[in-house]
């Protein structure tokens, strides 16, 4: 059947033709539809590529990814935790998710051409906080001039930092050891910081 018009691909450009169902009819033969598409991947498979996305460990319930494709204005579908695909644009923020494990997905699409291997990117997401506890250290009183103060946290992944008196936050661990100190009243903090960098302090004077 002829198709009329100019089908001559133009430089990295393809033609595809799509002809709807012939009928059998009596009389002048019932004409073919012919649809030409440009396509611009050369009838291949679109590519997907994840240019920007959370860190492994995040601290907020809705973390944006931006994703590029190998077709120029193409569409894509995105999809957490294996859920149904969506149309989605670039930059993408997900739905407000639940502490724990995911995984975001994204496709690039080209009409009926669909990336067979999205782009993926795992992340965990604690929006909690850990809790410091100072569990034992001077009385309220003391002629102890280094008192020792000792501390636990309910993370097991956080870094325990200490400070004196108002002073910058330092590293300490589990126990620490004042300076010696002149009479006074001292004041004591310590707070638990987790790899999201968030953290909650217990402090007061000691």
């Amino acid at each position: 059947m002829p198709v009329h018009g100019d089908t001559q691909p133009e430089p990295d450009e393809t033609f595809s033709l799509g002809f709807g169902d012939l009928e059998h009819v009596t009389g002048p033969a019932r004409a073919a539809i012919a649809t030409i598409r440009n396509d611009d991947v050369g009838g291949k498979t679109p590519q997907t590529g994840i240019t920007g996305d959370p860190a492994a460990l995040v601290n907020t319930p809705t973390p944006t990814f931006t994703f590029i494709g190998s077709v120029p204005r193409g569409l894509f579908e995105c999809r957490v935790d294996g859920g149904a695909w969506v149309r989605c644009t670039t930059p993408h923020r997900v739905r407000a998710l639940v502490d724990g494990a995911h995984r975001f997905e994204v496709r690039a699409l080209d009409g009926d051409l669909v990336d067979p291997t999205p782009a993926s990117h795992g992340f965990t997401i604690d929006t909690v906080a850990p809790t410091t506890t100072i569990t034992s250290g001077p009385r309220r009183v003391t002629n102890d001039p280094a008192p020792v103060f000792t501390m636990s946290t309910d993370d097991r992944t956080a870094r325990i930092e200490c400070r004196l008196d108002g002073a910058p936050w330092t590293v300490c661990g589990p126990r620490w050891q004042s300076p010696k100190l002149p009479d006074g009243t001292h004041e004591f903090a310590a707070r638990a910081v987790d790899p999201r960098r968030q953290r909650r302090s217990d402090s007061g004077p000691r």
